[in-house]
């Protein structure tokens, strides 16, 4: 049993699951963008892990992180907006964590929107601070912070 109860579980997503991928983050961020696509892209490289986190109803959720040079990006995390609330995107974040640390990854980092408020206060949950701002990042130009963590060994 994890920490979230026995509610949740999770697994490395594959190829199935990029229509899913592709149409919750279609549902959640496209007022940033194109990010259908842009989804689709970082899903088939070969440098991204994405996890899918699911209960006995189906699919609640996913988390797509980019592992390079000692660094892991946070690309995307995205919750089902019926399971808002109820744990799932602290499940994925353990799960992002847990798998950066098996990468023997050492910083993380991440951008969310400055208008993300719900995001923001996960991430600070988990660590995460502000470390800076970049302007136009979002392909409709809105704003992003950039945050970032140090991962240590335990």
């Amino acid at each position: 049993m994890n920490k979230h109860g026995p509610f949740f579980s999770t697994r490395q997503a594959g190829k199935a699951d990029c229509r899913y991928i592709k149409s919750l983050g279609c549902a959640v961020f496209d007022l940033y963008g194109p990010y259908g696509e842009i989804l689709s892209s970082w899903f088939s490289s070969e440098i991204t892990y994405t996890v899918v986190a699911s209960t006995q109803e189906g699919m609640s959720g996913f988390a797509m992180l980019a592992l390079t040079s000692g660094i892991a990006e946070l690309l995307a995390i995205a919750v089902e907006p019926d399971m808002r609330g109820m744990g799932v995107g602290g499940f994925l974040m353990d799960e992002v964590i847990r798998r950066a640390r098996q990468g023997k990854v050492k910083y993380f980092m991440l951008h969310t929107a400055v208008d993300n408020s719900a995001a923001q206060g996960l991430f600070e949950k988990y660590g995460f601070v502000r470390s800076g701002i970049r302007d136009d990042f979002y392909p409709n130009g809105q704003d992003a912070f950039i945050m970032t963590r140090h991962i240590y060994d335990e």
